[in-house]
């Protein structure tokens, strides 16, 4: 990865693989603070008026269909489990319901063109929520689920795995 990226493990706050305290890093999850679950209704939608127009623009919103480093590790990730024998299930969740408002027509559509290249190639499973919108009171952000959103879809995913699994 190193190759990749120049950050050393200090600068991404991890510790290094296989050394003291690498194994309770992958087993203890981190979440950010809250943050719109502390503001105001109002408070939410002047954040977007003021910041949504540019980070619409930005490349989490631009997605490309093929050729980057996450589709180079999707691919060999994805293709390692099938080969094993392991079902891959990928899950896109939701944004935050004002975010849709700023985006427009086939933006996304390098996102919904990278789910369907992994179902038709390797038979990967997809879960496309990215278009529902979810009460608001469930995001931490404009991109990140709180408290409410992680419990939600804890409880979505544990029907769509059972209905998976029937």
């Amino acid at each position: 990865m190193d190759e990749y990226v120049d950050l050393s493990y200090y600068k991404r706050s991890m510790p290094e693989v296989n050394t003291d305290g690498w194994d309770a890093y992958l087993q203890t999850p981190t979440f950010m603070p809250p943050k719109f679950e502390t503001l105001n209704q109002s408070e939410v939608v002047g954040w977007f008026e003021e910041n949504m127009e540019s980070k619409a623009r930005m490349g989490g919103y631009n997605p490309q269909s093929n050729g980057t480093l996450n589709h180079l590790a999707l691919e060999y990730t994805i293709q390692s489990l099938t080969e094993a024998g392991i079902e891959v299930v990928m899950v896109a969740p939701p944004h935050h319901p004002l975010v849709y408002d700023y985006l427009q027509p086939g933006q996304i559509d390098g996102h919904n063109y990278t789910l369907s290249y992994f179902e038709t190639t390797y038979g990967a499973q997809t879960i496309n929520w990215y278009w529902e919108e979810w009460d608001q009171q469930m995001f931490r952000d404009r991109n990140h689920l709180g408290d409410k959103g992680r419990v939600y879809f804890c409880e979505r995913m544990a029907e769509e795995l059972n209905r998976m699994l029937e």
